[in-house]
């Protein structure tokens, strides 16, 4: 009996360390403005949602690491292609598995477009959202998602996330404009 638990909490350890925290961002662009992957050298491949109806795929698009992130803070980037002028979803948070204690945390902060902070991109601002709970302003934050106070590089806020678990921000986009979205981001040790 014994060898049989400890098997079984060796593969489950196992399945643990192979999901690993690996970071991803699914954009949307509210089904008004389409996005194009722009897969440069560099920046995390994009791709849109396979999972969803045809005609909404073009306004979808996900960028994920193919790795596992470092265990220090690493910036990670991709760009993408606006077909449209509008706004863009942007949800951060990290790989699925199939089970929801596999699903790696993972800390974000600095957020950056085209090379610059967004407003409160070191999500040090902070509101109150609709339940009382404090939020980085201009952000939201889905599910159990929360805010590590001074849990980022040089004491700024990050956002502790997975993949049910979000943190959202949604940004202004023109016609035929390319953006590079960067984040600096850890596993949760």
């Amino acid at each position: 009996m014994l060898k049989i638990l400890c098997s079984v909490m060796t593969v489950a350890f196992v399945a643990t360390l192979a999901a690993g925290a690996q970071y991803r961002c699914d954009l949307n662009g509210l089904g008004k403005v389409k996005i194009n992957a722009v897969n440069a050298p560099g920046m995390l491949p994009g791709k849109p949602h396979g999972w969803i109806k045809k005609e909404a795929q073009a306004f979808t698009l996900l960028c994920a690491m193919p790795d596992k992130l470092p265990q220090q803070w690493s910036k990670q980037s991709f760009q993408f292609k606006a077909d449209g002028t509008g706004k863009v979803r942007l949800s951060f948070g990290g790989q699925w598995a199939a089970k929801k204690e596999n699903q790696a945390w993972l800390l974000l902060t600095n957020i950056e477009v085209n090379g610059k902070l967004v407003p409160n991109g070191d999500l040090c601002a902070l509101s109150k959202n609709s339940k009382k709970v404090e939020v980085p302003r201009g952000f939201g934050l889905s599910g159990t998602a929360s805010l590590e106070l001074k849990g980022g590089p040089a004491d700024v806020n990050a956002a502790k996330v997975n993949h049910d678990n979000r943190l959202i921000l949604d940004i202004p986009v023109e016609t035929g404009k390319t953006y590079t979205v960067t984040v600096m981001a850890k596993p949760v040790e």
